[in-house]
């Protein structure tokens, strides 16, 4: 299957991420993410294995989940979307943990009521999903992730400064508390 072109008349394309999978008759997609079926199904895999291992789910599953909601962000509500950004860049730019990143944007979500709308990237990560799940079970899986991170957040280079202010003012609300 080449990446890109629908190579057979059954493949799907995801909406959010652009990811080709063969389509698949019993799998269910989610109410929430704009996702394909498959690449629900997909990101459910993968999550199943970082909860079976402590030592990934502490390294990188705060990351994973803020990938796909990020790379999946079609018509999604600003609040979503902006938060997930602020945990990447707590994350990739501050260096805070996940663990860390999470307390911190359940302090955002309980404390903000508005959230700017913020432009689509110009063009998707190259990374997707797929690429991290092909390194399930592996000693590279933790590198696959953050390569992942990071080419996610790449592709939202045009919203740092909005995501940087955000953080900025998040962290000095979270110190006072």
């Amino acid at each position: 299957m080449e990446r890109g072109i629908l190579t057979v008349e059954h493949d799907v394309e995801c909406p959010g991420c652009g990811l080709i999978l063969p389509r698949q008759a019993k799998v269910a997609g989610h109410r929430y993410i704009p996702a394909s079926p498959e690449c629900w199904s997909l990101f459910s895999e993968v999550l199943a294995s970082e909860y079976e291992n402590v030592v990934i789910y502490s390294a990188v599953h705060q990351l994973t989940v803020d990938c796909y909601a990020v790379q999946h962000a079609v018509n999604h509500p600003a609040k979503s979307l902006v938060s997930h950004l602020v945990s990447l860049h707590l994350q990739l730019v501050d260096g805070m943990t996940g663990f860390e990143a999470r307390d911190r944007l359940k302090f955002l979500v309980d404390t903000t009521r508005d959230y700017p709308e913020l432009p689509s990237p110009e063009r998707r990560a190259g990374v997707t999903i797929f690429d991290v799940a092909l390194k399930v079970g592996s000693s590279d899986y933790v590198r696959a992730v953050r390569d992942w991170a990071a080419a996610v957040w790449e592709s939202w280079s045009g919203s740092y400064g909005a995501i940087g202010a955000i953080t900025t003012e998040l962290k000095c609300r979270y110190e006072v508390r």
